[in-house]
């Protein structure tokens, strides 16, 4: 087994930070509604000037470029939900170039007697050192980890890197042999 890493979002100069996507009428995406929402609507935090591949990550909800999202279809990843995405920029509406993404079911990878976690009712508040139990781990190039954020393989890590996408970075996360 490879390596794996953490797909956290990285903040470039000049990009824009987003909310939670809601859908039309600005009900939050969210566990109660995701599976009848067929588009939602993504509106900045913080004004920018750059659109970034990775636009947020709240929970297990990624907003991703079309880019990113014709690389991750050709790759071995879970079952996945898209939903296209609107981004409202205030002057003008994106349409048909992110998509929302999310996973059809959550794998608990975590070595919690190794890992040194903040735990609140089961999920991961801060993890100061995560081990995931090699056992556990997919042979998905990106999966969502239970508790814990998306996954993505050494493979996915590189191709993502080569193709110079932007608005993410990697942790490696140890995995004892």
């Amino acid at each position: 087994m490879s390596k794996i890493y953490l797909f956290k979002d990285k903040e470039v100069a000049g990009g824009y930070v987003f909310y939670s996507p809601t859908d039309k009428k600005g009900v939050y995406f969210g566990d109660s509604n995701q599976k009848s929402m067929e588009e939602v609507v993504i509106k900045p935090e913080r004004q920018g000037k750059l659109l970034t591949d990775r636009l947020c990550l709240i929970s297990n909800v990624l907003v991703v470029s079309q880019r990113f999202l014709i690389v991750m279809q050709k790759m071995n990843n879970q079952k996945i939900k898209i939903v296209p995405s609107v981004i409202d920029i205030g002057k003008e509406l994106i349409r048909n170039k992110y998509s929302l993404i999310y996973p059809d079911e959550e794998i608990d990878i975590i070595d919690y007697k190794n890992s040194k976690l903040k735990l609140y009712k089961g999920h991961v508040l801060s993890a100061q050192k995560l081990i995931a139990e090699k056992n556990k781990v997919p042979t998905f190039d990106l999966f969502y980890a239970k508790s814990v954020s998306w996954i993505v393989s050494e493979k996915f890590k590189t191709i993502i890197e080569t193709q110079n996408f932007s608005g993410m970075r990697f942790e490696e996360i140890e995995m004892p042999i």
